[in-house]
């Protein structure tokens, strides 16, 4: 490991996987842009669509706001396990796109 003196009595180093979990698990102030996106594709009908939301993500903390999700979504995971944290991603841009054989592309997109 190398070490990078930053000033007086100040070194840099890398963090390994481990102590990065470990800080992270209390949690504190998250910051920075998130990104998610969702797709559905019809291999047979060769059609399909994507959404991309970008924003400031926010865990929920409120049990009202979880109840609340839990009845009013039809998330249902594929692998098995409770889930018990929700994030919100508050919007900041939504792209997206279809294709569908019936439609003819954009000027100036590619095929």
């Amino acid at each position: 490991m190398t070490m990078r003196t930053t000033g007086p009595g100040q070194g840099l180093r890398a963090l390994s996987p481990d102590e990065c979990l470990g800080l992270l698990e209390p949690g504190g102030v998250g910051r920075g842009p998130v990104s998610f996106e969702t797709d559905r594709l019809d291999a047979v009908r060769r059609e399909g669509w994507s959404v991309l939301v970008q924003g400031h993500a926010h865990k929920v903390t409120s049990e009202h706001e979880i109840q609340h999700l839990e009845q009013a979504t039809y998330l249902e995971p594929w692998a098995p396990g409770a889930r018990d944290v929700y994030v919100r991603i508050v919007p900041a841009r939504i792209s997206g796109r279809r294709i569908r054989q019936d439609v003819p592309l954009l000027p100036g997109a590619q095929p």
